[in-house]
């Protein structure tokens, strides 16, 4: 006996709702350019941006984990603009080495 039931692990689990997919046929018609160049992106991002009140670049993405990865990465960039960043004397002593392997420049590891 199969049951059908509900599942939560992953937004992949559900089929598109039907407005999605009416979005989807409409912008499906005809020509446009690629990679953003197109009216259909510059309106969804200019929702985003209307949604949030705010003039914030948007990143669209493939799934979740991709979402993660961009928004991870903006923090990071965030936090390398802080204050700690430009003076040396706040800096972790493994944060920036002339190798860039995040050793300290003579080899010693004992800060891990």
């Amino acid at each position: 006996m199969t049951i059908d039931s509900q599942q939560f692990a992953s937004d992949n689990y559900a089929g598109i709702c039907p407005e999605a997919w009416a979005a989807m046929a409409e912008a499906n018609q005809g020509h446009a350019p690629a990679y953003g160049d197109d009216a259909w992106t510059s309106r969804a991002a200019d929702a985003f941006r209307k949604q949030f009140e705010t003039g914030c670049e948007v990143f669209f993405a493939f799934n979740g984990t991709a979402a993660n990865a961009l928004a991870l990465a903006a923090l990071c960039q965030s936090a390398r603009r802080h204050p700690h960043d430009r003076d040396p004397s706040k800096r972790h002593p493994l944060s920036e080495t002339p190798r860039g392997n995040g050793h300290a420049a003579d080899g010693d590891r004992t800060g891990l």
